[in-house]
This record gives structure tokens, C-alpha cells and sequence, in this order.
């Protein structure tokens, strides 16, 4: 069965398969070793960084309460993920998109100007992209 479906492959089927095995191997190597990365969380109040933490070095769920525009914005940590606890906001956004573990997905919460960004320590979360189009 095997030998038929093989003498029907055509060098096109061929670089598919090969390619998509590629790109399955990069996915899978770029998922496992991500954890093994030291993570830090930024948050920033109106464009100023006011609180580091590192989240790769956290044992235990820990809360940080930052000043936003509208009031207080209360954040938990836990080892390598982050959330808005609460905050206060119109539609409460920020703390239903729930924990960030990477920089893809930044926690912004507009109402507040808080941003928070999820990366490597001592990189920036730019340094996950190739490239960045504005």
C-alpha cells in the first residue's frame, strides 16, 4: 500500500511534506525551549516603566498594585505568567484577557495607560520578532 502511494508522489508533494515537517520541527523546538528562557514582565504607566519583575524567578502567586489614570491596577504573578487582577475600567478588558506567558500578546489596558510586556530578561520584546512593520 505504502510503495503505491509513494510512486504516485510527485516532487511537488515531496517539498510540501518536506516543508511542512520543517516547519512542525521549528514550532515544536521554539515552544520547549521558550521555557526555558528567564522572562521578566515590564509594566509602564503613561510611556514610563514604573515596575520590573521577574517572572522566572517567581516561587509563588505574588500582587503588585500600580497607579493607572482611573485608579488602582492590581497584577498577579506567578512563575513565567502575568494577569490584571483588577482595574478599573468601563468594559474591564484588561482583566479578562487573563495570563500572558510571551511578549506576542502584551496586557494594555487603554483606559488605565498601562501596558505590561512579557520578555526575554534583559532583551526587549522586540527581540522575538524578525521584524517589526509599522
Amino acid at each position: 500500500m505504502w510503495r503505491a502511494i509513494i510512486r504516485e508522489l510527485k516532487i511537488g508533494d515531496i517539498v510540501v511534506v518536506f516543508m511542512t515537517l520543517c516547519l512542525v520541527g521549528v514550532w515544536m523546538s521554539q515552544t520547549f525551549t521558550a521555557t526555558a528562557q528567564q522572562l521578566e514582565a515590564r509594566v509602564f504607566v503613561r510611556n514610563e516603566q514604573v515596575l520590573t519583575i521577574p517572572l522566572s524567578e517567581l516561587t509563588k502567586t505574588i500582587q503588585y498594585v500600580v497607579e493607572g489614570v482611573n485608579g488602582e491596577v492590581v497584577i498577579e504573578a506567578q512563575y513565567n505568567q502575568i494577569r490584571v487582577l483588577q482595574e478599573r475600567s468601563p468594559k474591564h478588558l484588561c482583566s479578562i484577557q487573563g495570563w500572558v506567558s510571551n511578549s506576542v500578546f502584551p496586557i494594555v489596558c487603554l483606559p488605565n495607560q498601562t501596558v505590561i510586556e512579557v520578555s526575554v530578561k534583559g532583551g526587549t520584546s522586540a527581540d522575538d520578532f524578525d521584524s517589526v512593520v509599522r
